[in-house]
């Protein structure tokens, strides 16, 4: 990044959202940097904290994926050599606007032959993979191939060498609730799966805090780490959810391992595995009628520092919080710190070099994006920069998410916003995917 502090005019031209640039005088530098709406069509998306897009050195672009009118699959290119967004390209006739249709969104990575891959879920039925006639380029007919018929929710695809792991819920029991986490993999990218297996397993205890919900994923010399929280509770399906967790799939054995690496074989059960996998106790506002204490972790994501040091940011609305937390693992336990009191709303976590690590959220009422960065392992912070929330011309009153992108170059981030009221009755694509520029 360019270190400097540009004044004048040029803070002031106008994109097309309000934006505004703001560094904390504790901030050794910022970086010149930029906030603005890349599409208008947007239509809401139930994205976790990865996925949107990557940066391809090859063809020296920036890829990213989005949900427009009905759900349609939709990509676009930065070209940094020209240093110019192309048009959005429709790759893929979804056509779903029931209420539920959110659920199937598209998540990107690149396949180990060099072809963009998207998955993308008939929510609780099917999954799907989009892939790219040519390598390193959006160009051409995508084809469709279904990968998996395990009633199959919310996709998380990893690419670890020249293996494809692709991560799901699977959607065991909505009714009492029950909800298994799984994997199916690849080593051909993409043409053949292995049959699933079963790596979080709860069984259905009697409280009912018996859904898995996955958010982050990293990884990191062959070790997959995946965070998640238990939904469900007496009150049904996702009612509520409590806790934060952390294991990691070791891919040379195909175990599950929690932080201080025990062997927890091919599935965490619950019980004495479930607790060794405990990063956060956070409990739900059973109480409540507000859907964030009611489900107070707000996102996670883990990552791995050079010396193996495991980290997770996230936001915590329980009675721990509110606020944007890191937790990392020392000594063989977590220890948790306060990178904001002000906001929970966390969207993403990125590592930008040795002890150094970057997270970015909202205000917590979502009219600005906030970003803080560390230099020492999260022993202080400075503010990295604050932008106006770029709804452009819409209707839409708040973030839904914002994802750094992998391997990222001037694109640093993308995100997408929504009108909260409307968000599960109007498909027709009507709201704002930006990116955060440098």
């Amino acid at each position: 990044m360019k270190e400097g502090w540009k004044k004048g005019s040029a803070i002031l031209v106008a994109v097309l959202c309000s934006v505004m640039l703001l560094v904390s005088a504790a901030s050794p530098a910022a970086a010149a940097a930029s906030a603005g709406v890349i599409e208008s069509n947007a239509s809401y998306h139930a994205r976790r904290t990865f996925g949107t897009g990557l940066y391809d050195p090859v063809s020296n672009k920036t890829y990213v994926t989005y949900s427009g009118p009905v759900m349609d699959v939709y990509v676009k290119a930065f070209d940094h050599g020209n240093n110019a967004w192309e048009p959005a390209v429709r790759i893929k006739v979804w056509n779903d606007s029931i209420s539920s249709a959110y659920h199937d969104y598209t998540t990107m990575v690149k396949l180990p032959d060099g072809r963009l891959g998207i998955f993308i879920f008939n929510h609780a039925n099917t999954a799907y993979l989009l892939k790219a006639p040519y390598a390193n380029s959006i160009s051409g007919a995508w084809s469709t191939t279904n990968v998996s018929n395990d009633r199959n929710t919310y996709p998380m695809p990893v690419v670890s060498g020249n293996d494809v792991y692709l991560f799901y819920s699977r959607n065991d029991d909505s009714s009492y609730p029950y909800r298994t986490y799984r994997m199916i993999k690849s080593g051909d990218s993409g043409q053949t799966w292995s049959a699933p297996s079963t790596i979080i397993d709860t069984g259905k205890t009697a409280d009912k805090f018996n859904e898995v919900y996955a958010f982050g994923v990293y990884e990191k010399w062959g070790r997959i780490y995946i965070t998640w929280t238990m939904g469900g509770g007496p009150g049904g399906h996702n009612a509520e959810a409590r806790n934060l967790y952390l294991a990691y799939l070791d891919t040379s054995d195909s175990t599950m391992r929690n932080a201080a690496g025990l062997n927890l074989k091919n599935t965490v059960d619950f019980g004495a595995d479930l607790d060794s996998c405990l990063v956060a106790q956070s409990l739900p506002s059973s109480a409540s009628t507000d859907y964030f204490a009611k489900h107070p972790i707000q996102n996670s994501q883990p990552s791995v520092d050079d010396d193996g040091t495991v980290y997770v940011g996230y936001g915590d609305e329980s009675a721990n919080g509110p606020g944007i937390k890191l937790a990392r693992f020392t000594n063989g336990a977590w220890t948790i710190s306060t990178v904001d009191s002000t906001s929970s709303r966390f969207m993403d976590m990125v590592k930008t070099g040795s002890h150094k690590f970057e997270v970015l959220y909202t205000s917590q009422d979502f009219t600005s994006i906030l970003g803080k960065q560390t230099d020492n392992g999260g022993a202080s912070w400075y503010a990295k920069y604050a932008y106006a929330t770029p709804f452009g011309d819409s209707n839409g009153d708040r973030v839904f998410y914002i994802n750094f992108i992998e391997g990222r170059s001037t694109v640093s981030a993308v995100g997408a916003t929504i009108n909260y009221a409307q968000r599960q009755l109007d498909y027709t694509g009507k709201w704002t995917v930006f990116a955060l520029t440098r």
